[in-house]
């Protein structure tokens, strides 16, 4: 207990000064004093001060005061209520925390409870404290005393009772006369609130806020009786002085509140005033680097109004470690980014590891403060070989196998340790060989012979060998003559084989036929029927008749017919050859524009011209040339001269004109004939 503690360094610090015990106070006698220790110049220096006469407060303080019934009624009890009979005075950085309380005098078993009420200034929550036998008034059935337990005060009932607020702790019931006392700790304790000085609840504050005064009201007695306070060797404010109490009054019987608190700092204010150094707990600090090294097992906390919550606590780092071990784990403490610590951790020694010497070396021996480091060992794989064999402290080292060169192929694989890999030259096929398998990383090049298309006239190379495949020979083709296919001649063969199939031409017999004997060939059937003639396409055409129809071996025979010239050509005989027909056909004559057609141009005669001859019989010279239409003596001229006469005009060539009019019908009629000729 922090308040227990501070006490005993209290004492320790006034060296051998004997405690003694002030003459008996009582009647009345009302006691609020505090003490300190100033540390300030190095040295400390006791300080006292008297709250009764204003005094400062601070560090460790007591108070006492006696009250008594003014009434032997047992319903009368407002004359035992007391507000305010006393009060600890706000001190800014400064909160009032209780350490010990006590009832002195008519407070026993078989007195009335006999209680008090603490209001803090600034809100904190009111609480009670009292003993003796309780009372209807005090919230309870009569009889009860003794035992610590927990009641509400605020039910207390009875005539002109005041009762508390809230929650009260009924400690059990003095000695007759005498003093019951008891800490915070074992208040905590008793009534499971908590297990250190600094614990507490809502409803039992034994702190209160920062700059708050503290309240005491006495809430009287509840049962007169000739009790009072006899108390001797009661500690006060100062460690080294004691007090005895003998109160003697009259019949209605008195009480007494003893009470120890102390004035607890802010860790802002306890910088600065010498009376929070023995009520204000300090940092435990912890030093992993001291000769007797300690590590911080919890840190201080600070709460939120500046009041150290838990002071911490160190913990002894342990021996170093043995030989054969090290430490792995230091004894140290852990900042936060602001240089606080946050925690810490005690050291742990452990073995050195052993390495498994199958398959680990040692890569670094162990040392106080690091562990043996192994390895496991290299294992050679892919294309390495064992080079080095391992030990104990060393690794195996491996080279890389012998690599196969372009060209190589492995013929035994690389074994660890053992044996490097073997390597090949890889096989080249020979002329007249092609490749079967191509050479690998782990295989040769396998080669087979080319297969060979000779010994034979009826088989040929279809499929040309390369560099990774074989020859194909295969039948050549038999063309059927039977269905029109020829053989075509075949081309020379190559290292005594056909390079070439056999190529077929089938002949269409609708216009061709098979000609030739030992190299066979289609040639195109004659065709009879009607032609140009040769020179003249513009003449009517030639027609020859077939004589010999067309065969399969054989061609169609053709005769020419009997070929008329045209109109405007004469020949000797009514037919020509049509192939001479251009030149046997001879162009008919053509009259002049002063003749007339006496004679037309048949087939086999040329056409006749004479001179034109005028209504007198003379030549038309004289209108030669002259194209005009006109009457003469009721003749009609056109072009020709062309005279019409009529009747009882003697000497008109009427005969002339009618020969030329017959001749041209004639030619115009062969002229029609040919138009026929040519559109059949």
């Amino acid at each position: 207990m922090a308040g227990s503690t501070s006490w005993i360094v209290a004492i320790a610090a006034l060296g051998s000064l004997a405690l003694q015990a002030e003459a008996y106070v009582g009647d009345g006698v009302k006691i609020r004093e505090c003490w300190w220790l100033d540390r300030s110049s190095g040295k400390p220096v006791p300080k006292e001060t008297n709250l009764n006469t204003r005094g400062v407060a601070g560090g460790r303080c007591f108070a006492t005061m006696e009250f008594e019934r003014r009434s032997s009624s047992f319903t009368r009890c407002e004359d035992s209520y007391t507000k305010n009979a006393f009060s600890w005075p706000a001190v800014k950085g400064k909160r009032v925390r209780v350490i010990r309380l006590g009832i002195c005098g008519d407070a026993d078993s078989g007195s009335g409870s006999t209680a008090f009420q603490f209001r803090g200034m600034k809100g904190t929550t009111e609480w009670g404290f009292q003993a003796g036998q309780t009372s209807l008034m005090m919230g309870a059935p009569l009889g009860m005393q003794g035992d610590f337990r927990l009641q509400d005060v605020s039910k207390a009932v009875g005539v002109n009772c005041r009762a508390g607020k809230g929650k009260s702790l009924h400690i059990g019931a003095t000695p007759i006369n005498g003093l019951l006392t008891m800490r915070t700790d074992q208040i905590l304790k008793k009534g499971q609130l908590g297990t250190t000085h600094r614990a507490g609840t809502a409803t039992f504050p034994f702190a209160w806020k920062e700059n708050e005064a503290v309240e005491i009201d006495s809430l009287g007695m509840r049962d007169p009786d000739n009790r009072y306070c006899v108390a001797n060797g009661v500690q006060r404010a100062n460690p080294s002085k004691l007090l005895n109490i003998n109160d003697r009054k009259r019949y209605a019987g008195s009480w007494r509140i003893l009470m120890h608190v102390m004035y607890e700092c802010t860790i802002a204010q306890a910088k600065k005033d010498p009376s929070c150094y023995d009520t204000t707990p300090r940092c435990a600090v912890c030093n992993p680097n001291a000769p007797r090294p300690t590590y911080t097992r919890s840190p201080c906390v600070v709460d939120k109004a500046g009041f150290m919550d838990t002071a911490g606590q160190c913990g002894a780092c342990g021996p170093a470690c043995a030989e054969g071990e090290f430490e792995a784990q230091q004894c140290k403490d852990f900042k936060d980014s602001t240089g606080v610590v946050t925690r810490g951790q005690s050291r742990r020694c452990e073995k050195w590891s052993t390495c498994d010497k199958d398959h680990q070396y040692v890569f670094k021996k162990g040392t106080k403060t690091e562990d043996t480091v192994c390895r496991f060992l290299t294992r050679c794989s892919g294309p390495e070989i064992e080079a080095v064999k391992p030990s104990a402290t060393s690794d195996r080292k491996c080279r890389i196998a012998t690599e196969c060169k372009e060209g190589e192929w492995e013929k035994s694989a690389p074994k660890l340790g053992a044996q490097d890999r073997v390597c090949q030259a890889t096989k080249e096929c020979q002329e007249g060989e092609f490749e079967v398998a191509p050479p690998t990383d782990k295989a040769d090049r396998v080669c087979k012979r080319l297969t060979t298309c000779t010994g034979s006239n009826q088989i040929w190379e279809s499929t040309a060998p390369t560099a990774t495949s074989d020859r194909v020979c295969s039948y050549l083709t038999r063309c059927n003559i039977t269905k029109g296919e020829i053989t075509l001649p075949m081309a020379a063969k190559v290292d005594g084989a056909h390079v070439f199939d056999t190529e077929c031409q089938q002949c269409d017999f609708a216009t061709e036929y098979i000609s030739g004997r030992a190299q066979k060939s289609c040639e195109k059937l004659t065709v009879c029927g009607k032609f140009p003639v040769q020179g003249q396409p513009e003449w009517p055409r030639a027609e020859t008749k077939e004589t010999r129809p067309a065969q399969r071996d054989a061609d169609r025979a053709c005769a020419n017919t009997c070929y008329t010239c045209p109109a405007g050509t004469h020949a000797e005989n009514d037919c020509v050859n049509p192939d001479t027909a251009a030149a046997d056909c001879k162009m008919c004559k053509a009259c002049t524009k002063d003749e007339v057609v006496v004679a037309p141009c048949t087939v086999k005669a040329d056409r006749q011209c004479a001179p034109a001859l005028t209504p007198n019989g003379a030549a038309a010279a004289a209108t030669a040339g002259k194209s005009t239409i006109k009457a003469a003596n009721k003749n009609l001229h056109m072009n020709k001269p062309v005279f019409v006469g009529l009747s009882g005009e003697a000497g008109a060539p009427v005969a002339q004109q009618m020969q030329d009019m017959e001749a041209t019908e004639v030619e115009l009629a062969r002229a029609a004939h040919d138009v026929a000729r040519m559109l059949a």
